[in-house]
């Protein structure tokens, strides 16, 4: 038997990342010379940054007789850069810039552009895929790369261009770091403590109110976040605009409600969602088709006790051979919020009905679905009826009292939550569970970023493992101190609004 902890930490306050979410996508491009440059927080590092030294600290790759300084309305000062050429042509001005102390650096550009067939910027070499950011405006607009997380020590800024006729400008070239510790956010905090799958939630043009920002671009860039902090991805797809729980799975409010089309929606949408997240090289390990689906999902279309399991069914096994359109090794999770004979005879019913899945995941919460020894049963048999993985893929504890009135037989205090999460942990060790996640994780200070006039509590953040004040509750520990799990993971969907409205995370 371990030895449980007793905790008297100190709260240390670490500056929260303010998160600026830009479109980037991944390409191949080569490196170049070096210039060696010292990392100043807000510094400009870039040398000759308006071409005011002519072609001064830039190097070419390419046509070289379409890259060159001019005195043609420039955006500042006295020159900017010009690609053209009346022929065929393609060309890269670039700088590598070495010496960088790991953090988080933004790349911008005052760039303009007509009619070339690819005018861009890209950042690469910087321990991470190419990243770029198209230009597609004839006026001078600022294009910019932002939370480049550096960690090789250095990166190489591109401005390049591909062509038949047409002309790209350039000016007033920006590289500077934005936050000297990568690690001070709440993603890298739970990394650093163990956990090692992030679960984000995807949904379909949510509304921002209610906690519900998470659409696609939203997702990579807290997947990318994830993945940077050593972290696998286990993608949630609500297939809604709203939340989706036993009470509320709706369809989202663009999709059509008919059959047929939700059929093909379902395949088209999760097989385009998989190849933008590879694409931007957040590729998820792990991927649930629906969230807590007990009454189907897809309402009313695709709601069990509306029209019975097989359009529930049908449009999951859409879901299904969407990802797996990617890959065929990714595995597809089928949740269901609860555990005892109800969860067993739900999972039974949906495989009978031709339902297919890989792993199953339940939800656990023993405010609303019982002792931990019957959730390690209920994972047990349903190892043994479906021969797959079973997940438990959310739970959560209070470390303060509960605001909406739910009663535990564990204290409502940060002991009790660890208490509860080791004893959780201890448990599911003697079953056949293959991992554990925790929900809510990041659900702290909601008045800065929660806009929800119609709820009346804020209780999850009472089960967060992070208190009022943003610091890691002693709970953050207690899988690993019991000895942790085959997968440990957490979600983290909240998490990047929440900093970049303000919320400060710390150890």
């Amino acid at each position: 038997m371990k030895k449980r902890k007793e905790f008297y930490c100190f709260k240390l306050s670490i500056l929260a990342l303010m998160i600026i979410v830009v479109g980037i996508s991944c390409s191949n491009i080569g490196i170049g010379d070096q210039v060696e440059l010292r990392t100043v927080v807000g510094a400009n590092l870039v040398t000759n940054p308006g071409f005011e030294s002519l072609m001064t600290g830039w190097s070419t790759e390419g046509t070289s007789a379409a890259d060159y300084a001019q005195t043609d309305n420039p955006y500042s000062g006295s020159y900017n850069l010009c690609h053209w050429r009346s022929s065929s042509w393609e060309v890269r001005t670039y700088q590598t810039l070495s010496g960088l102390d790991d953090g988080l650096y933004t790349f911008s550009v005052m760039a303009r552009n007509w009619d070339t067939d690819v005018s861009q910027i890209q950042v690469s070499g910087y321990g991470g895929s190419t990243l770029t950011a198209d230009i597609t405006s004839s006026s001078w607009t600022r294009i910019t790369i932002s939370d480049i997380p550096v960690t090789s020590g250095e990166a190489t800024i591109s401005l390049y261009t591909s062509s038949t006729g047409g002309c790209s400008v350039f000016d007033d070239v920006q590289f500077y770091l934005t936050d000297s510790d990568v690690s001070s956010g709440a993603i890298e905090i739970l990394s650093d403590h163990g956990f090692e799958y992030a679960r984000i939630r995807l949904l379909v043009e949510p509304g921002d109110a209610y906690g519900l920002h998470q659409d696609l671009e939203y997702v990579i860039e807290t997947a990318k976040r994830a993945k940077a902090a050593g972290m696998e991805i286990l993608l949630d797809i609500f297939y809604s605009h709203w939340w989706c729980d036993p009470g509320q799975n709706w369809k989202p409010e663009s999709w059509s409600s008919t059959y047929s089309n939700l059929y093909s929606k379902v395949y088209s949408y999760t097989a385009e969602v998989m190849q933008a997240m590879d694409n931007a090289d957040v590729r998820p390990a792990m991927v649930q088709v629906g969230n807590e689906v007990n009454d189907g999902m897809l309402w009313t279309t695709g709601q069990i006790s509306v029209n019975g399991w097989s359009n529930y069914v049908n449009l999951s096994n859409q879901g299904y051979w969407g990802v797996k359109s990617l890959s065929s090794d990714i595995p597809v999770i089928i949740h269901y919020a609860g555990i005892g004979d109800d969860a067993v005879t739900w999972y039974s019913n949906f495989v009978s009905n031709g339902g297919l899945l890989d792993a199953a995941g339940i939800s656990f919460y023993e405010m609303w679905h019982g002792s931990i020894s019957d959730c390690v049963s209920t994972v047990d048999q349903l190892s043994s009826n479906l021969g797959t993985d079973v997940y438990v893929v959310e739970t959560a504890a209070y470390w303060k009292a509960s605001e909406g009135g739910n009663t535990t037989s564990y204290a409502h205090t940060e002991q009790g939550q660890y208490d509860f999460l080791y004893d959780l942990t201890e448990a599911l060790q003697d079953s056949t569970v293959d991992g554990l996640f925790y929900w809510g994780a990041t659900w702290t200070q909601a008045d800065l970023w929660l806009d929800a006039p119609y709820w009346e509590d804020d209780d999850a953040g009472c089960r967060g493992l992070f208190d009022d004040n943003g610091a890691a509750t002693s709970g953050i520990d207690a899988i690993f101190d019991a000895g942790g799990l085959g997968i440990v993971g957490v979600d983290v969907s909240e998490a990047l609004w929440a900093e970049s409205c303000g919320v400060t995370y710390s150890n």
